[in-house]
């Protein structure tokens, strides 16, 4: 269906208006439309920029209303201009995506990756390599920004048991972690290994119902422990 945000009574001032799009809804901008006499302009952004990219869990569909989507909730913390790239079922590495990370601005940027790939899209063999190339990519236009790798949070049935990709959480989590040990060798001072237990880990389980994703009231959970793991290791 078709819906309208209306702004009334703005008085004569410039004023910022945020809109927060429904995570669970596919998104089509018809039209904007202004008074007699009123006029609308882009916002200059002054905020930190920060992108991050994902899965369904960083979609974060469980959540109440789009503004406490866990990256929100970071966003709205530490007072950063948020980009969220979080797919359902295909944060696969993907080179496009790198693209356009790597063509975006940038002041921080975080990678989420692996859950979407213990099911078989990427193996033992291309899932370490994919994420390597997807870093590459982005250090062509952000060969300095801090930039963390996260592994795989919490999920029960996905730990030790080997998917359709040959490999369990916990050897993604080895991947990752020897691909930033690896970065760090060949010179890249600004990339960060994040484990996703440490995000979001066996504490947190009440917030867990479905064993992968995080409940609405574990936006909060995953928000605050996001903000501590990854931001404070981040130069400020």
């Amino acid at each position: 269906g078709t819906s309208e945000a209306t702004f009334k009574a703005l008085g004569g001032d410039w004023k910022r208006v945020e809109i927060w799009l429904d995570q669970g809804q596919p998104f089509n901008l018809r039209n904007v439309q202004v008074d007699d006499g009123s006029a609308i302009k882009k916002t200059l952004v002054t905020q930190r920029r920060w992108i991050t990219y994902g899965s369904s869990i960083t979609h974060a569909g469980s959540a109440k209303r789009p503004s406490q989507i866990w990256p929100a909730l970071v966003a709205q913390k530490l007072d950063l201009h948020l980009t969220t790239f979080g797919f359902g079922g295909n944060c696969q590495s993907e080179p496009m995506i790198g693209r356009i990370i790597r063509d975006m601005p940038a002041d921080f940027i975080t990678l989420k990756l692996g859950i979407n790939s213990h099911g078989g899209a990427l193996s033992a063999r291309t899932f370490g390599s994919n994420v390597i190339g997807l870093i590459q990519i982005i250090r062509e236009k952000h060969p300095d920004t801090p930039m963390a790798l996260v592994s795989p949070i919490y999920s029960p049935p996905r730990e030790s048991v080997k998917g359709g990709s040959g490999l369990s959480l916990q050897d993604m989590r080895e991947i990752h972690e020897g691909i930033a040990a690896s970065c760090l060798k060949y010179g890249d001072r600004n990339l960060y290994y994040v484990d996703g237990l440490k995000v979001f880990g066996p504490d947190e389980l009440k917030f867990l119902p479905d064993e992968l994703h995080p409940d609405a009231e574990g936006q909060f959970a995953m928000a605050e422990n996001f903000a501590r793991e990854v931001f404070e290791r981040f130069p400020s």
